[in-house]
């Protein structure tokens, strides 16, 4: 007897539509596969699977998470790994590499400061912006969603759960 036969008949419930989601290798889930030994493994599988096709589909493309404090996420499972959108350091959006897109550099010619030296007003800004680029874009940050159009986009091995296979993303099958 089928699964859905099953859920039909002891349990009095239809699927018209069902999707089916890629648990992703993160959180709990990632916690759960490294106690059992089995993160390789699983990684190994998602990477093995990886369809290039399914990349048109995915969530990323089109969704923005919105956290509870108006930081803005790529997806889901970005807002769960604390991967904001994050500005770069000539304030375009990027979804980049973290470190790349948050302008990191010397910012003073190569010295490095001690803690007891003195910032300019103009290094105090520049700092300060360093830091609100690190934190994200949040719903305040930007005018409208077309700023993040054409952005690069967080990714990381996560990322080979909604690429593997037909696809995943919450709309289901990224391909058909």
């Amino acid at each position: 007897m089928s699964g859905a036969a099953v859920a039909l008949q002891v349990y009095c419930v239809q699927f018209n539509s069902l999707l089916c989601l890629n648990n992703m290798p993160i959180k709990r889930f990632a916690d759960w596969l490294i106690r059992r030994g089995t993160l390789s493994e699983y990684m190994a599988l998602l990477v093995e699977a990886f369809n290039p096709a399914a990349l048109q589909g995915v969530m990323c493309h089109t969704t923005v998470s919105v956290s509870w404090d108006g930081r803005l996420y790529d997806c889901d499972f970005n807002q769960q790994l604390d991967m904001p959108i994050v500005a770069t350091a000539a304030g375009h959006s990027s979804k980049g590499d973290r470190n790349a897109a948050a302008g990191h550099s010397s910012g003073n010619n190569g010295v490095v400061r001690d803690a007891v030296s003195a910032y300019t007003p103009e290094e105090q800004q520049q700092q300060q912006q360093q830091e609100a680029r690190k934190r994200g874009l949040t719903v305040w940050s930007i005018s409208s969603l077309s700023q993040l159009t054409g952005c690069l986009i967080r990714t990381g091995s996560h990322c080979y759960g909604c690429t593997a296979g037909a696809g995943s993303s919450c709309q289901g099958a990224t391909q058909t």
